[in-house]
């Protein structure tokens, strides 16, 4: 991958993905702004409708993971002529322009903007909650990062913010430090980026938009796929969610396997 990007020059804003290693499925955007460029950054030779594929070339010698990681976070500096870059996760469908979340975030005047976690508001709760639900290889190291992080003076009370959704500032003087640090906290400890986020977020003083602020909901915008899975319901369960904002068509039938799944679990001893 060249560092220069000079054929998204022009545009103010763009969208990309990353997958690597057939982790993830990655679906057409819907209804799309044609103001802004949607790039899959991927390790794969398929073409997918409504992305422009870039294939990198500085993670090669990196685990499918750690790939996916570099690019979530530091894709963005190879970006010239850019405004506001937008990151999605694999999972997540953009079934609307994004053209009013941008605005919103452009006018906050923030260096990066995120969703807030659904549920809890600290790392440390985070942390526990992934122990408890066996998310985690390694709890031992997941335990030691956090209390560096403390160590650090880290007061883990600014809150989580959600990483499947990241939209970053180009023009911050803060940015790039930031991004950086958070890869190399990653590469280091390789348990969750939601871990690091709120402590790199802390350490260089980022201001942060938070898009709920935005008048339309998250809904509004993406839906947001189950993680891949085995089984054949899991698979059309998912299926179905990513067509679920297509039509009413593909909106029922999902809803009516969500039901057949949720009678299943509770038939299930």
């Amino acid at each position: 991958m060249t560092r220069s990007h000079s054929n998204v020059a022009g545009f103010r804003t763009v969208v990309y993905t990353s997958v690597f290693g057939g982790f993830e499925s990655i679906w057409p955007p819907l209804r799309p702004s044609l103001a802004h460029r949607h790039l899959a950054v991927t390790d794969s030779s398929v073409q997918i409708p409504g992305w422009e594929v870039v294939r990198p070339t500085d993670t090669m010698s990196l685990s499918h993971r750690l790939a996916n990681r570099r690019q979530k976070m530091l894709f963005h500096e190879g970006l010239t002529e850019v405004d506001f870059s937008v990151y999605l996760d694999a999972n997540v469908r953009p079934i609307r322009a994004l053209d009013s979340l941008v605005r919103h975030f452009a006018e906050s005047g923030a260096d990066v903007g995120f969703y807030p976690h659904y549920a809890r508001s600290s790392v440390r709760q985070e942390l526990e909650a992934c122990i408890r639900r066996a998310k985690i290889d390694d709890p031992d190291t997941a335990l030691a990062e956090l209390e560096s992080y403390e160590e650090a003076g880290f007061p883990d009370k600014s809150g989580m913010w959600e990483g499947s959704v990241i939209i970053k500032n180009h023009r911050s003087k803060n940015l790039s430090a930031a991004m950086h640090e958070w890869w190399d906290l990653y590469s280091e400890f390789q348990t969750r980026d939601q871990f690091s986020l709120p402590f790199v977020v802390w350490k260089h003083g980022l201001t942060v938009a938070n898009l709920d602020d935005e008048r339309f909901g998250r809904e509004h915008y993406f839906v947001r796929l189950q993680h891949s899975s085995a089984g054949r319901t899991n698979s059309l369960a998912r299926y179905l969610q990513a067509r679920s904002a297509e039509n009413p068509i593909w909106n029922f039938a999902h809803n009516a396997i969500r039901v057949a799944k949720g009678v299943r679990q509770k038939l299930t001893p």
